[in-house]
């Protein structure tokens, strides 16, 4: 009987800790696909390391049918904090932004805050934004 007490206060505790952090879910809408090929690659990160393009240091990825020039992700249950999201026309599906031969983007990329850079995706400090407990919708036009 004893075991059964410790378990439900454990859950009970655990479930108010996921309560207190907070989670939240963010909706990305991506526009601007200049055709339907391929898949979108879209990523959210927790910090700079890898963002915009190294899907290995994201937080969570997913991918999306490409429909009419657009696509929407929805990531869920997501703890409060700051995130930055990158999408990608990934036209050949091989879950990577492909450059060419000068680095220069080689398929279609976005960014949250629709940051550009000087030839490409902006960074992530400048693509930042913050998750409160409430959801979040984040709006994404494809640059090519």
């Amino acid at each position: 009987m004893k075991k059964i007490y410790f378990l439900i206060v454990l859950l009970l505790l655990t479930g108010f800790n996921a309560f207190a952090e907070g989670l939240g879910n963010i909706t990305v809408s991506t526009t601007g696909f200049r055709n339907n090929k391929g898949q979108a690659l879209v990523a959210l990160f927790r910090s700079e390391q890898g963002f915009p393009s190294n899907m290995n240091h994201a937080f969570i990825a997913k991918t999306a049918a490409i429909k009419n020039g657009k696509a929407t992700v929805v990531f869920t249950d997501v703890p409060t904090g700051e995130y930055a999201v990158s999408a990608i026309h990934d036209e050949d599906k091989d879950m990577h932004f492909d450059t060419n031969w000068i680095f220069f983007p080689a398929e279609g990329w976005g960014t949250s805050n629709n940051t550009q850079g000087f030839f490409g995706p902006g960074d992530y400090h400048d693509s930042r934004f913050i998750l409160d407990p409430a959801d979040a919708t984040v709006n994404i036009i494809i640059h090519y």
